[in-house]
């Protein structure tokens, strides 16, 4: 979740095609990844199954179409959903009065006055999306195999940086990344999960495996079994030619 003012400015990199559902501005964070915080909000999908067949478990303000007043009144009645976080850790969901009210318990070591407070009014949170399939090095570029010439894993790692900050800022947590050349994905994995760069967590694969000229041969490795005969060249000349 990232600061930004109520009125976010597009800026010259937005124009040119990069588009943040959470605009980054000076890049300030509402949750480092390792403080405790209380995040609310007007209600909470969690993701179970709800009562009534086909729906999910929501906490918080269920009441339809209430007006702001009534909004505003419930959530300042701590009616409003809300997530318990530790660093990275869910601790406890429910609506903010009974978290509130549970802090101690919750959070023995942490001072409840220590505890960040993010209140999102207006907002549903919900269980982060997951991207099973990305290539995070060439996603958004305008071929499949560009050629970056020397600069090429200079290039690749920043737009696999680019790639998973996007993806965060649209409420994607854990990525699978499914080729990615020069292992660009898994030094990237490793840079998100030691807090360097802000990212969703990312299954990394390292470059493809192919067979020679097979699919995706240009970002992978080829792997051929052993002992194949190399493709057959053309035919000799007829005698005498």
């Amino acid at each position: 979740m990232t600061d930004h003012p109520t009125e976010p400015t597009t800026t010259d990199f937005e124009a040119e095609g990069a588009h943040w559902i959470t605009p980054p501005t000076d890049g300030g964070e509402r949750l480092d990844g390792r403080s405790a915080a209380l995040v609310s909000a007007d209600c909470v999908l969690t993701g179970r199954r709800g009562q009534v067949e086909g729906s999910l478990e929501t906490i918080g303000i269920r009441t339809s179409s209430p007006s702001e007043a009534e909004v505003a009144q419930a959530c300042a009645a701590g009616q409003g959903g809300a997530v318990l976080l530790q660093g990275r850790d869910i601790l406890a969901v429910g609506t903010t009065a009974e978290l509130e009210e549970r802090l101690a318990e919750l959070l023995p070591d942490v001072d409840p006055n220590d505890v960040v407070r993010v209140d999102l009014p207006g907002t549903t949170l919900m269980p982060g999306l997951i991207e099973t399939h990305d290539h995070l090095p060439t996603s958004g570029t305008d071929v499949e195999y560009p050629d970056y010439g020397p600069h090429e894993v200079a290039r690749l790692t920043l737009n696999a940086a680019r790639a998973a900050r996007e993806l965060l800022s649209e409420g994607v947590t854990s990525v699978q990344s499914l080729g990615a050349r020069h292992y660009v994905d898994v030094a990237l994995r490793d840079a998100v999960d030691a807090g360097d760069l802000r990212g969703p967590r990312i299954i990394a694969s390292g470059p493809q495996i192919t067979t020679t000229g097979g699919h995706a041969h240009h970002a992978g490795g080829a792997a051929d079994s052993p002992g194949r005969d190399p493709p057959p060249g053309p035919p000799p000349p007829p005698h005498g030619r």
